[in-house]
């Protein structure tokens, strides 16, 4: 799909028959995607998200492009489970960090607590129950992973 059609639907210019393969509902996510950091909540913290950010990427030898990018290194997510780890702790929602860098806020909350998990900090919000329930799901997935290798 070219950008001029889907940027036509997202603004309702276009209405997509109901034989199309595409969904509208899914052209809609896509586009609004880009751009999630121009929404109303973020764009008042955005000055504070954006050194924020700088300041994490310096510290990790990184840039910003790439922790706002698509990368699953194991160095740039470290480097964006930090960020939304500060952002936390200082009082920006979960939501707001995440939607600054394209991302769910569960993505937050699962970056948040894997950071806390390998520094030993605090979770900044919840305590040490959400950090054990990261370890768990950590553990589960560890050892689905082990379990698929074998086969079973």
């Amino acid at each position: 799909m070219t950008p001029d059609l889907a940027r036509a639907v997202r603004l309702g210019k276009v209405v997509l028959p109901p034989s199309s393969r595409i969904m509208p509902v899914r052209i809609s996510v896509q586009v609004a995607a880009r751009e999630p950091w121009t929404t109303p909540e973020v764009v008042e913290i955005k000055p504070k998200l954006r050194a924020l950010l700088a300041i994490v990427a310096r510290a990790h030898g990184g840039a910003v492009a790439d922790m706002r990018g698509r990368s699953r290194r194991q160095p740039i997510v470290r480097a964006r489970s930090e960020f939304f780890w500060r952002a936390a702790a200082g009082s920006v929602s979960y939501r707001q960090a995440a939607l600054f860098l394209g991302r769910d806020h569960t993505a937050a909350m699962y970056g948040i607590g894997r950071h806390c998990l390998r520094t030993g900090l605090p979770m900044p919000r919840y305590g040490v129950d959400l950090a054990k329930r990261v370890e768990r799901c950590v553990a589960r997935a560890k050892e689905w992973h082990r379990n698929r290798r074998k086969g079973r």
